[in-house]
């Protein structure tokens, strides 16, 4: 369910109401049963409807306890019995469609930036400092001792902890975030993950309705840029260091302790380990699994799950001695060759 500090949800609607909504042609269900609410999978629950489109989401979908799910026929099999199953061509396409029905109004900035003649139930604690020309929606929560520099912006919702250090220009929507924490000017947090169908006529906008969740002890560089999840969350861990130019993408996850250099991009649904280093410039794909303690060399492209423990550097990104060797071949190959012209 998506957190209704952020996201109005103007459900529910019969089932008859989403499949006409999302062009299915299906006579089989009961299409006067009501459906509160859309969910991925793994976070599914009875009332709920999902999707399922690919090989990589068959364990989450034979653990869901979503009541309904848009399906493709081949993985028709892997469904629990208890699930009325919407088969369909396209069943990503079709669950975007309906979480547009259900959450109509996620690009409406009046739902995030709140007159201040609307403002309501701010808690700002008396021992923290606001700088002047700085921005606070309605419900937001401002721990003990915390400063906020100027021309900050805190959306809707936000919640900040005990002893936080706010830069000057900061933007922060859909987010809770720990205590300790400074982050650093010009970054952003919060804002629409890169989700979308591709089409030739128009590119479908899938919502995304999941927040940033960000631990103790956390120190983020200037200009970074944080996406909230698409329905899971995007989680930066207890204690993790981020330098300048980060980028993290909807739905990553970072463990405790990550230490990550300038320039960093992490593809979304990434999984990161407890006290992972990354170089400068580095890449890592999405939808891996980062082991902890692994470290990754200047410019490292990961593209592959990698096991705890090891150093790994070049693209694609292996250990570390192996990468030395490729290096030194191939410029033995290149002095041979110099000796041949």
């Amino acid at each position: 369910m998506a957190d209704p500090r952020f996201f109005k949800n103007v459900g529910p609607f019969s089932l008859s109401e989403i499949i006409s909504h999302c062009n299915i042609d299906t006579k089989e269900l009961d299409g006067s049963v009501l459906i509160n609410d859309v969910s991925y999978l793994g976070a599914a629950s009875k009332g709920n409807i999902s999707f399922m489109d690919d090989k990589s989401l068959i364990n989450e979908l034979k653990k869901t306890k979503s009541e309904f799910c848009f399906i493709s026929k081949k993985y028709i099999s892997y469904a629990p019995k208890f699930i009325s199953l919407l088969i369909c061509e396209q069943p990503r396409t079709a669950f975007a469609m309906a979480a547009q029905k259900f959450y109509p109004d996620i690009s409406d900035l009046s739902m995030i930036y709140k007159l201040d003649s609307s403002k309501k139930n701010l808690d700002v604690h008396k021992t923290s400092k606001i700088s002047d020309n700085t921005y606070i929606s309605e419900d937001v929560k401002i721990g003990k001792n915390t400063i906020i520099g100027p021309n900050t912006v805190l959306g809707k919702g936000v919640v900040l902890g005990n002893n936080c250090l706010i830069h000057p220009n900061v933007t922060i929507t859909h987010s809770l975030i720990g205590s300790n924490v400074e982050i650093f000017p010009g970054t952003r947090i919060g804002q629409d993950g890169f989700g979308f169908i591709p089409s030739t006529k128009k590119h479908l906008k899938i919502p995304q309705l999941g927040r940033v969740l960000i631990g103790d002890n956390v120190n983020i560089g200037a200009n970074c840029t944080i996406d909230r999840g698409a329905g899971p969350d995007t989680i930066i861990g207890d204690g993790c260091f981020l330098d300048n130019l980060v980028h993290i993408a909807h739905n990553v996850t970072l463990g405790t302790g990550c230490i990550i250099a300038g320039q960093v991009g992490i593809a979304g649904s990434t999984n990161i380990g407890d006290y992972v280093m990354i170089a400068g410039q580095g890449g890592i794909s999405g939808h891996l699994n980062i082991g902890s303690g692994s470290k990754f060399a200047v410019k490292s492209g990961v593209i592959n799950d990698i096991p705890p423990g090891g150093t790994y550097g070049g693209f694609p990104a292996i250990p570390i001695r192996d990468w030395h060797r490729q290096t030194l071949t191939l410029k033995n190959i290149s002095k041979i060759n110099r000796g041949k012209k």
